[in-house]
């Protein structure tokens, strides 16, 4: 496919352009290898106005909103504003409640008191990886499934390793492993909202990465359209009073896009349990991207909220939080901890696997203790691998993620990502992920993408 090399805006048109390349494609003989097809046609087919969906409210309010994103992208306060955010979920209504403007505040005051108060005021001098240039390196070497082409575009490689993997992951905790896959695509539209800075130009390839959400959608019903929606909340101001560990774990959920990754999507537990993955999915990302983000002055970070509460240990704070609510609904968290942890050693852009260094740092025993309990809950082994050292290193894990999304195979993921996690955590390197660690070596200079 690729018939569409500069975007008119004529998307009608251009949607019948796809589905006609999409039908023809599905009656070639290497249709059987590309599972993703049928989810695709029904995406374009919904996006047209003229596919399988109910004539519900929440889901014109979805396609609308779906519609918006392929024409015009853009991460800002106006998107939560839309008259489509009245169809955003339960889950998400519930996750707003928690926090509210103080909370973001926080974060901010962390930002700039974190570069101030131990960097001098140049975020330059804080050690991290840069998350443009580390893709940059890397990304022409990832291997993408056969959904995400052309596999040298920025955005599908990036909707595949930030988006996909870790949610794909994540909910292989409630669903077969199939319909997990397809389920990942449920934050393409967030995503190409959220990436709009640098990939505006590529139109053909946010007509299909939003596609697969609408035809994954429609496969689950429920409430998967409310689910599409949260995705506009981005930067959703929130409307709660709270100001503490809590509020940012709420915050971070909603700005993260990660409440359609749960068992409550699919009709396993309660709204309470499901706003358990959601949260942890944004602390162990903020976790493992608390320098990048310092260093950017990006206060879209748990940590770096955590800071700007007072709290003068952010990290190991917002660590131990992770684990204590991991104790407490096991299988959601280490699923979800395992499939972030997966994408920040395999994923170009976040290069997690470049920071070195000796912070001198012993390892937590009431982590440890935490993290124990919480992978014997969710019935996983306690087995620390030490993570891949360099990019290469993870190719063995990149084909098997690549089998996963191509063919539906689970090929030993979440115990994998749970024992490089593990390792982190008994070995003390875990460490050289928090920005106020000392003894870790620099990598990038510059601060262009966060």
């Amino acid at each position: 496919m690729g018939s569409i090399v500069t975007p008119d805006h004529s998307l009608d048109r251009d949607l019948d352009a796809l589905l006609r390349e999409v039908k023809q494609r599905r009656n070639s003989p290497s249709a059987k290898d590309e599972r993703y097809l049928p989810t695709l046609e029904t995406g374009l087919q919904v996006l047209a106005r003229r596919g399988p969906n109910p004539n519900t409210q929440a889901w014109r309010d979805a396609i609308d909103y779906a519609r918006d994103v392929i024409l015009n992208p853009k991460d800002d306060s106006s998107r939560a504003a839309e008259t489509w955010a009245r169809s955003c979920s339960d889950l998400a209504r519930e996750l707003m409640s928690r926090y509210g403007p103080s909370t973001i505040q926080a974060a901010k005051d962390g930002s700039r008191r974190i570069i101030d108060e131990n960097f001098g005021g140049d975020g330059r001098r804080i050690p991290h990886v840069e998350k443009k240039a580390a893709f940059l390196r890397n990304y022409k070497s990832q291997m993408v499934p056969k959904a995400h082409y052309p596999e040298d575009n920025i955005l599908a490689v990036a909707c595949y390793e930030v988006g996909f993997i870790s949610c794909g992951l994540a909910m292989m905790a409630w669903t077969p492993t199939g319909l997990a896959s397809r389920l990942a695509a449920l934050n393409s539209f967030a995503l190409c909202d959220d990436y709009a800075g640098f990939t505006e130009n590529d139109y053909e390839v946010r007509i299909r990465m939003t596609a697969l959400g609408m035809g994954v959608a429609v496969e689950i019903g429920g409430w998967s359209a409310n689910a599409i929606v949260d995705g506009s909340l981005l930067q959703a101001q929130g409307t709660g009073r709270d100001r503490s560990v809590d509020s940012v774990m709420a915050w971070r959920a909603v700005s993260g896009c990660t409440a359609p990754y749960c068992g409550y999507l699919v009709g396993e537990g309660t709204l309470e349990e499901g706003t358990v993955s959601p949260r942890v999915m944004m602390v162990i990302h903020d976790l493992y991207d608390c320098r990048a983000d310092a260093a950017a002055g990006n206060h879209e970070n748990g940590v770096i909220a955590v800071y700007g509460l007072g709290e003068p240990d952010p990290f190991h704070t917002y660590l131990e939080a992770l684990l204590r609510l991991s104790v407490s609904s096991p299988v959601a968290a280490l699923y979800t901890i395992a499939g972030m942890t997966i994408v920040q050693y395999v994923a170009a852009r976040y290069g997690t696997c470049e920071y070195k260094g000796d912070t001198g740092r012993s390892p937590c025993d009431t982590c440890i203790s935490l993290l124990r309990e919480a992978t014997a809950g969710a019935g996983l082994q306690w087995a620390p691998e030490e993570p891949p050292r360099t990019f290469a290193e993870a190719d063995k894990v990149r084909k098997l993620a690549k089998d996963l999304f191509d063919n539906y195979n689970d090929n030993g993921l979440i115990q994998q990502g749970i024992s490089w996690f593990q390792h982190l955590v008994a070995s003390g390197g875990i460490w050289r992920m928090d920005v106020l660690s000392e003894g870790v070596d620099a990598v990038d200079t510059e601060n262009e993408w966060v």
